[in-house]
């Protein structure tokens, strides 16, 4: 297991969920302002590692996915509350795929969420999460 197959794999959940890639990894203060809505970003942070015998190691990571909606002239409150909904959706997609024992383990600490409005024209919610996969040296 890699890191960029764990970013294909949570990739392809929120793109089943409706969400288009970022043009820019980073943040979203590239991507045009007509395709802002329902957008996202992923993460990934190695905070860890864990021998183990032979040739592998569990590494330990925060998954971070960053998603975007666009206001479209509502009320910021409305969007904010869109964008909860959709990170508690996103959190347990992720959740199921992890518990059919698919690629990654996901940690059962609380998962951290933020929402921020950086422009009046799209809100950005964020989801994290701890989560470890084996990585058999031999690959690398």
């Amino acid at each position: 297991m890699t890191q960029d197959r764990v970013r294909l794999d949570v990739s392809s959940i929120l793109r089943d969920e409706g969400y288009t890639e970022a043009s820019n990894q980073f943040d979203f203060d590239q991507q045009p302002s007509t395709h802002i809505d329902r957008v996202f970003r992923v993460r990934l942070n190695r905070t860890g590692t864990v021998p183990e015998l032979g040739l592998g190691q569990i590494e330990i990571h925060r998954l971070e996915c960053w998603v975007a909606r666009q206001n479209g002239g509502r009320d910021p409150i409305d969007a904010c509350r869109s964008l909860t909904v959709d990170i508690g959706r996103l959190e347990a997609r992720i959740q199921q795929f992890a518990l059919r024992g698919e690629r990654f383990n996901v940690s059962d600490d609380s998962p951290e969420t933020d929402i921020q409005q950086p422009s009046g024209d799209y809100v950005v919610g964020m989801l994290a999460l701890d989560i470890d996969f084996d990585r058999d040296l031999a690959e690398v």
